[in-house]
């Protein structure tokens, strides 16, 4: 069991603010950094612009703690707007209901 817990991955919710509220004007920016990021980290799945206390929610897949705080760091070096975006909090799943599918390991960086 531990071996098994050992080479899961980490699936989180990044929790984002940016400096200047998403707009339908500003969003084909950001949609377009984002998807830029995307195909250069694919352990990042996508970015919903949301409605409520946040302005993005970015699920991700992290090999370790160290590679979810890296994947954080670049999205907050991101410049969609003049000051970029703040991860605001992390939601890690602790158990899915249900399962989702198994990933394939080749759309991902090196995960072993």
């Amino acid at each position: 069991m531990a071996e098994e817990k050992e080479n899961q991955l980490i699936r989180a919710w990044l929790l984002v603010n940016t400096d200047e509220h998403i707009t339908d004007e500003n969003w084909p920016r950001v949609k377009e950094v984002f998807e830029r990021f995307m195909k250069e980290h694919p352990n990042v799945i996508r970015a919903d612009w949301v409605e409520g206390t946040y302005d993005l929610i970015i699920p991700v897949e992290a090999k370790d703690d160290e590679e979810l705080d890296s994947i954080k760091n670049k999205i907050e070096s991101l410049k969609f707007s003049p000051n970029g975006a703040k991860v605001k909090d992390t939601a890690k799943v602790k158990e899915h209901n249900p399962e989702p599918p198994a990933l394939d390991p080749l759309k991902h960086n090196e995960w072993g």
